[in-house]
């Protein structure tokens, strides 16, 4: 797990990893999807063979006050069963065109310290945000906060 002290990130040694949706978040983020949705955010997913959705990511149409040229990407997700097979990869593409579709020069990532998901995020292109967005941060003090340059 990553802890983020300005633009540099300490690696802290503990186990920090999220395998498939738990309970809470099957019952929630449903909901928060269809709302997002319905507030202009722009979603895309992918589904294996039997239809089931293995990934997702929803761009925000939300207003960042300290990164008014940024969206956020709200919702980011692979299943555990489906990582390391280019998904991924080819979903941030899918969050940088929702976001080039919104109007944004910048994509907003407030990402869980893992290491594997900020590793994904670095080599995708984000960098990290010496001074996080205000609000984003109360939010979510412990997360990664990152830009991406479209």
């Amino acid at each position: 797990m990553y802890r983020q002290q300005k633009q540099q990130l300490e690696l802290i040694d503990c186990f920090y990893d999220v395998k498939n949706w738990d309970a809470y978040h099957l019952e929630n983020d449903p909901p928060l999807l269809k709302m997002l949705h319905q507030h202009g955010a722009l979603c895309a997913g992918a589904f294996d063979s039997s239809h089931r959705l293995i990934a997702i990511q929803v761009v925000s149409n939300q207003y960042i006050a300290d990164y008014p040229e940024a969206k956020l990407l709200q919702y980011f997700y692979v299943d555990a069963n489906h990582q390391n097979l280019g998904i991924g990869a080819q979903l941030m593409q899918s969050s940088i065109i929702s976001a080039k579709q919104l109007g944004a020069k910048q994509l907003y990532i407030s990402a869980t310290p893992s290491k594997r998901t900020i590793d994904f995020y670095l080599k995708q292109g984000a960098t990290l945000l010496e001074k996080p967005d205000q609000h984003l941060f109360e939010l979510e003090p412990e997360d990664i906060h990152m830009l991406y340059t479209l």
